[in-house]
């Protein structure tokens, strides 16, 4: 994420906008688009400077925009609100104008119509995409650059990227050259699929509420309460989990329903068997796609 310098031609050819551009360096940004959450990183000559997110969900502003347009817009369309309030963000922080953009995608994102999609997006919320990147390509750039700074020194110069979010996983494996003085790398093999956190969490709420169309309210308000109480506590179980060898989960949904049990980290896994069984495939593959570079 380079900065560059800005030069307009004169005065009497320059719109407003362009007049205070060229008061600063064009800086483009780094937009990692999640399926729960948004980040946004910068390059500030030294390192890589993670925006602190603004945009709080209570926004009552943003919440109204969002729920007025969503029946009646394209996807690319609702991204693109999505979008405008990260660059905003960014302007607001930086104090710049904000024009150009890295986005990282998952893998699985490889047709050209999404790309079409997401670029035609981004050209809406006013951002020029210099390059969609696989996530676990900017993953890999990250750790090269990582380990150049702490001044690493290692043999080892292959190294496998597995990177699962809310919606998506990928898996890389990423090649330093020898010769490289400034330790460049290659990513060599890229797979991934469209399974993640938000799996694991679907399934373990169905283990602990069964059936649970059935029990839950039919008010539409309560229900959605309902599955809300259940999708947090679910959520902190297993991210307890990955530190505890089990949990103890205690809700109550409402209407009489409560629900109180122990999960270990074996039942968790075993509810989760198929979902482990598909990551596991992704790094076979990606080492098998690997052989013929390597």
């Amino acid at each position: 994420m380079a900065e560059a310098a800005y030069t307009v031609a004169s005065d009497s050819e320059t719109s407003r906008e362009e007049k205070f551009s060229s008061t600063f360096p064009e800086t483009t940004i780094g937009i990692d688009i999640g399926t729960s959450q948004c980040k946004v990183a910068v390059w500030n000559g030294s390192q890589v400077e993670i925006l602190k997110n603004s945009r709080k969900p209570e926004d009552d502003e943003f919440l109204s925009l969002v729920e007025n347009v969503w029946r009646s817009t394209t996807p690319e369309e609702v991204l693109a609100i999505f979008l405008v309030e990260l660059r905003e963000m960014a302007e607001r922080q930086l104090k710049r104008p904000i024009k150009n953009a890295v986005l990282t995608i998952p893998v699985s994102f490889s047709s050209r119509f999404q790309l079409t999609r997401i670029e035609r997006a981004c050209a809406m919320a006013g951002l020029h995409i210099l390059r969609l990147m696989p996530e676990p390509t900017a993953v890999a750039l990250l750790y090269t650059l990582y380990t150049k700074q702490i001044g690493y020194q290692s043999t080892d110069r292959n190294v496998l990227i597995f990177n699962m979010g809310a919606g998506y996983c990928d898996v890389a494996l990423s090649v330093t050259a020898e010769e490289a003085p400034r330790g460049i790398s290659q990513t060599i093999a890229l797979t991934g699929s469209a399974i993640g956190g938000e799996d694991l969490l679907q399934n373990m709420m169905r283990h602990l509420l069964p059936n649970a169309e059935n029990l839950l309210t039919s008010n539409v308000v309560d229900q959605i309460k309902s599955q809300g109480l259940l999708r947090v506590a679910t959520q902190n179980a297993i991210h307890s989990l990955s530190s505890q060898t089990s949990v103890q989960i205690d809700v109550d949904l409402g209407n009489g329903i409560k629900i109180c049990k122990v999960v270990d980290q074996e039942e968790f896994e075993e509810v989760n068997r198929a979902v482990f069984d598909k990551c596991a495939s992704l790094i076979i593959q990606c080492l098998h796609d690997a052989k013929e570079y390597m």
